[in-house]
């Protein structure tokens, strides 16, 4: 499984690598919607705690401790690889280590989209496969802000790591031009589609739009009103409710608003409409990053760097971005 592939490797960057992978399946392997909070939090505690308590300095003992700890608590996991375990030996060590860690990533997705595929609801296929994309993109973030907490509570990283990325100014700065500069671009760019004249006017009219004070909610809602309508209907009718000291409202709103980001990724995606089994939706999500990608390097191309190691800061697991 995907734990064997640092066993063999003595340097503290794949030690941590190993962990954080660790924490991100039990996670996701130990989450269940149907039980509370805490019932699940003892779940994936107990699953880390069985890693963790395996001894460092002697491999074989740790390595066959991994594997009960993988029968226990990843047991879907261990079964989707079994083929890739099996496979190990001292020769290939290497080259197959990073076969098992490519099969662990993908089906962690396939978890994720297994569990997104029972909360989003709908009849329209293309919003479906817009919504369920957004579901797993927030549940990769749940799953990335409990790591980080965890690692942080244990200051498992030394200063200047890329772990430690979201705590710099940097990553603050970027997650700020994402939500003022560049989401109201592709709203834009979702509600009108390729209007040159017309999208022109709406990035005019957002590009005076920063911050969270009544005065720019006032004119997001003129921009809205103005340029977005039918297509964001729904969010404007929320946006018009908002006040500025509505913290959760305006998550709301801004949920909204880049659902309809989502839709309309999907439907570059999906020229025809998409089979809704976990599969396609991984397939799906894959192809909305690409997509997603391409849009950043057009739309802010000054920026584009930043904002892609931004976005995989938070959604972590580079697994994602593979293609197939």
């Amino acid at each position: 499984m995907f734990v064997l592939v640092g066993v063999c490797l003595a340097d503290k960057e794949d030690d941590e690598n190993r962990y954080h992978s660790i924490l991100r399946s039990c996670s996701v392997e130990n989450w269940d919607d149907t039980m509370e909070m805490s019932d699940n939090l003892k779940n994936i505690g107990e699953c880390i705690e069985c890693y963790t308590e395996l001894p460092q300095d002697d491999p074989a003992a740790w390595l066959q401790g991994a594997m009960a700890c993988g029968e226990r608590f990843l047991p879907k996991e261990y079964a989707a690889c079994a083929a890739e375990l099996n496979q190990f030996s001292a020769e290939n060590f290497q080259e197959q280590a990073r076969i098992v860690s490519k099969c662990f990533g993908q089906t962690r997705l396939e978890l994720v989209a297994e569990r997104c595929l029972k909360l989003t609801k709908g009849n329209d296929v293309i919003e479906f496969a817009g919504d369920h994309a957004m579901c797993m993109m927030n549940t990769r973030l749940n799953i990335t802000n409990g790591v980080r907490s965890i690692e942080a509570a244990e200051e498992r990283h030394e200063a200047h790591s890329m772990a430690l990325y979201y705590t710099t100014d940097e990553y603050k700065s970027t997650q700020l031009y994402i939500r003022d500069k560049l989401f109201p671009i592709m709203y834009c760019d979702a509600a009108i589609g390729d209007n040159s004249r017309k999208l022109k006017a709406c990035y005019q009219c957002f590009k005076g739009v920063e911050g969270e004070s009544q005065e720019a909610i006032e004119a997001a809602i003129k921009c809205s009103r103005d340029h977005l309508l039918d297509y964001y209907q729904e969010c404007h009718d929320m946006l018009t409710s908002l006040r500025e000291d509505d913290a959760a409202g305006n998550g709301m709103v801004r949920m909204c608003y880049l659902r309809g980001i989502y839709r309309h990724v999907a439907r570059k995606c999906n020229p025809k409409k998409p089979r809704l089994n976990s599969m396609t939706m991984v397939r799906n999500l894959k192809c909305g990053y690409m997509v997603f990608q391409r849009l950043v390097e057009e739309k802010a191309p000054e920026m584009a760097e930043q904002i892609m190691k931004t976005i995989q800061s938070d959604y972590s697991g580079l697994e994602i971005w593979n293609r197939q």
